[in-house]
């Protein structure tokens, strides 16, 4: 995907009305990850595991101890 189809992404599936905020998440994804696209996807699936918002699972993304005690706290 490009930027502007990844930052469209990221509104939506953080319901972001802001262009700005979509496109500081887009940032941080590409820094956190190899591309945006795989980051937006682990977030994806970080969201329907846990049942988190956008920013939640986005933090559980980008920080391995916050995923770390999500899955403590939600084994499955």
């Amino acid at each position: 995907m490009g930027k502007l189809a990844d930052i469209i992404v990221i509104q939506k599936l953080g319901k972001i009305t802001e262009k700005s905020i979509a496109e500081d998440y887009y940032a941080n994804i590409n820094l956190n990850f190899e591309s945006a696209e795989k980051g937006i996807s682990k977030i994806k699936q970080i969201m329907v595991k846990y049942k988190l918002s956008f920013s939640a699972a986005y933090d559980c993304a980008v920080d391995p101890a916050q995923l770390q005690m999500l899955k403590t706290m939600n084994p499955k």
